[in-house]
């Protein structure tokens, strides 16, 4: 065969099978020169061979160390401030409300509500009903005279103070005063009981008069009593039931701004102020 005439592929396979065999032959005579090699050096040269490949461990000190990474601190959401339960809010007044009776006899009169440190005290004039003076008696028991010293007639609100019989003066816890004008659709809680506490809640329905001289509720007008006191939801005093708001309507009130101005001329026998809240 003339190997011109070879094509590509069986020159390629020619190539391959000659590489195989002379491969082979090599391999073979290798085998056997190591096989007549004394045994000296055929060690000597398996240990040149073991030294040479024999992988090494890498120090410890040069393997790569990890980066550190920054884990950015989470920031715990604030919780939203909890609003005052209704209870809590009605036990924190209740130190302000007091019940009025007669001197003599002790009948159920109206309700007063504290002012200041030095025990004034604000109520429906009806009250009264032409007395100078009645029977306090405080939320912890304590019982007190008390006479009327100031007298507003168009809004038939009285002011009282009074001394304890006992050596000791009771301790009086003011009630906080609205700075805020009442509004329509506002949440209040009326305080209601002859012999013991009670509360209804409601809204304000409409405001009436210049300067907000009446505000309406939707109470029961049967709930309502002579000096009956309206709070909002932070425990200040929104107004108080007097004759002359029941007169327009029977769940309307008068409203703290009037209570607050009719104050102030009584400073004369007063020396502190209600409190703000």
């Amino acid at each position: 065969m003339n190997i011109e005439e070879l094509t590509k592929s069986q020159i390629f396979l020619l190539t391959l099978l000659t590489s195989f065999v002379t491969s082979m032959a090599t391999g073979i005579v290798t085998v056997s020169l190591v096989d007549q090699t004394p045994t000296t050096i055929t060690q000597s040269v398996s240990r040149v061979i073991q030294s040479t490949v024999q992988p090494t461990t890498p120090d410890e000190k040069t393997q790569p160390v990890a980066a550190a990474v920054a884990v950015p601190l989470q920031t715990p959401p604030q919780q939203p401030e909890k609003a005052p339960e209704l209870s809590e809010i009605v036990q924190g007044v209740m130190p302000s409300v007091v019940r009025l009776t007669e001197i003599s006899g002790g009948s159920f009169v109206g309700i007063g509500i504290v002012l200041d440190a030095e025990g004034t005290v604000v109520a429906d004039m009806e009250s009264l009903s032409g007395r100078q003076s009645v029977n306090a008696t405080l939320v912890d028991g304590t019982t007190l005279k008390i006479s009327a010293f100031w007298r507003d007639a168009e809004h038939n609100l009285v002011f009282m103070s009074g001394t304890s019989a006992s050596t000791t003066q009771p301790t009086y816890a003011p009630i906080a005063l609205s700075k805020d004008a009442p509004v329509m659709g506002q949440t209040i809680i009326g305080i209601f009981g002859k012999q013991s506490a009670r509360i209804a809640s409601g809204l304000i329905v409409a405001v009436l008069g210049d300067g907000a001289s009446i505000v309406t509720t939707d109470i029961s007008a049967t709930l309502i009593e002579r000096g009956t006191p309206i709070i909002n939801k932070n425990g200040a005093l929104i107004g108080i039931s007097t004759a002359s708001s029941r007169a327009i309507e029977g769940s309307a009130f008068i409203p703290t701004s009037i209570i607050y101005a009719h104050y102030e001329p009584a400073l004369a026998a007063k020396k502190s102020k209600p409190r703000a809240p």
